[in-house]
């Protein structure tokens, strides 16, 4: 029987494989070094050893972690949030979607400073286009 890092590790696995298929489709433009698809299936594989990791240690372990009652009221508009995210990613542009998701996630997990649901969000929406732009020479929408 899994405990709740072998269910987690089966996850991570799924998001894994189904993940890293849709990302080794991805178009590879042709002036692009490492193509807009190397990225994601990096932290695709990473995700997947992850999963095997807690997978292997779920089945060695002795002691059973049971798995924790699941908060319904943050699952479910975090779930309704990345749809909507991806929905946005197009018409809003990559900045403005990410920015947008980042300040109601922080929202939906509680967080009320403003001064954190500026700063996350500028820094890490800018900071991901900065690191995709220049560093991986991928155009974001």
């Amino acid at each position: 029987m899994l405990d709740r890092d072998g269910w987690a590790g089966v996850v991570l696995i799924g998001i894994f494989i189904c993940g890293f298929y849709l990302a080794s489709n991805l178009p590879h433009p042709p002036a692009a070094e490492l193509g807009s698809g190397f990225f994601p299936r990096l932290l695709f594989l990473v995700l997947g050893v992850c999963g095997v990791t807690l997978l292997i240690q779920s089945v060695r372990r002795k002691d059973k972690i049971p798995l924790p009652k699941v908060n319904w009221r943050q699952v479910v508009p975090m779930a309704a949030l990345i749809l909507m995210y991806a929905g946005l990613l197009s018409p809003l542009g990559f900045r403005a979607a990410t920015f947008l998701f980042l300040i109601l996630s922080l929202l939906i997990l509680g967080v009320r400073k403003a001064v954190y649901l500026i700063s996350i969000p500028v820094a890490v929406s800018l900071g991901l286009h900065w690191i995709f732009v220049n560093a991986f020479r991928v155009v974001l929408p």
